[in-house]
């Protein structure tokens, strides 16, 4: 996969969270591996979208991942220059309390709203008013932010990498 990303290994391992050096010494954690689901459908870089369940994928990407890793085609340009509409991002799914899925603000991240609608932004937290804040990257487009309460939020995703096939 790394070379497929034009990356290098111990970048591609940062990314989706496999620690470097674990505490036995060895140079790799063990990682659960499967293919990564894959749904020929587009999520918005941009306002919310409806999305629809789907149990059965369209295909299959990469087979070396954490299992509950998934991918997404991008739709829209708020997310440019770093995810462009049309490729595909890679989402890491966050697990509350586990090492290596801390929320990490100012990443981008697949947020899934309660409601059943879904978008790619950069994730800021207000805990104050225990909401995110989620503001594209392309502000010139797109300039005001996304906020939803932490409660509304049914499924939140760090995207670790993305393709780009054209």
């Amino acid at each position: 996969m790394a070379e497929a990303l034009k990356m290098q290994p111990e970048e591609l391992q940062k990314l989706i969270g496999v620690n470097e050096r674990p505490a036995t010494g060895s140079t790799l954690a063990p990682v659960p591996i499967r293919r990564i689901p894959y749904f020929h459908e587009q999520i918005a870089a941009g306002p919310w979208v409806e999305t629809r369940p789907r149990e059965i994928p369209d295909g299959y990407l990469f087979e070396d991942l954490p299992a509950d890793v998934f991918a997404i085609r991008i739709d829209g340009d708020s997310m440019e220059p770093d995810f462009r509409d049309g490729d595909v991002v890679i989402f890491q799914p966050y697990r509350s309390g586990e090492a290596g899925c801390e929320l990490r603000e100012g990443a981008a991240y697949y947020v899934e709203h309660s409601d059943g609608q879904a978008t790619l932004k950069l994730l800021f937290i207000d805990h104050r008013r225990e909401r995110y804040c989620l503001r594209a990257i392309n502000r010139r487009k797109y300039p005001d932010p996304l906020y939803v309460p932490f409660q509304m939020v049914a499924r939140i995703a760090r995207a670790v990498a993305s393709v780009r096939y054209y």
